[in-house]
């Protein structure tokens, strides 16, 4: 049928050599499924790429969530998360002081990089860099063949 379905807390997948969009859900706010895109997007075509499929770019509240992140981000790179300048906001409208600044949140740009290379602190970026990014989900869904690239997807309990 070309697409992914989450029902009762699991998640079945079809062949990974069937061309997919991606997918991924919050279920009571006990656990966390993140798709992380490795095609380059500056933050803006991030978010619309994460909100097209009813999730936003991942909002990081704790060390926890942070960790998972870091699992999901390339050694050496960086990947757009959700907060950006505006008195640093969380793009979902999140109200979270958790903050992990390498800088002090103080460098040149607009938009935060969760950055494996500082040791998960994150980093500011000019938004019209393109990186990769890491979106966090909704409700369950059923999504069709939309790209030709396949993100990694990570269960976090």
């Amino acid at each position: 049928t070309g697409a992914f379905f989450i029902r009762s807390m699991g998640l079945s997948v079809l062949p990974k050599d069937t061309m997919t969009a991606f997918i991924c859900g919050t279920w009571n706010h006990t656990a966390n499924l993140f798709a992380h895109y490795s095609a380059m997007a500056t933050w803006r075509t991030a978010q619309d790429t994460c909100r097209n499929n009813h999730m936003d770019l991942v909002t990081v509240t704790s060390t926890e969530i942070n960790s998972a992140v870091q699992g999901l981000v390339t050694a050496g790179h960086e990947a757009w998360i959700g907060l950006f300048r505006d008195a640093w906001e969380w793009s979902d409208g999140s109200d979270t002081s958790y903050r992990s600044w390498v800088d002090g949140g103080d460098g040149d740009g607009d938009c935060a990089a969760a950055s494996v290379e500082h040791e998960g602190f994150w980093s500011v970026t000019q938004c019209t860099e393109k990186l990769p990014f890491v979106c966090e989900g909704g409700e369950a869904l059923e999504l069709w063949p939309q790209s030709r690239s396949f993100p990694s997807l990570s269960y976090w309990p």
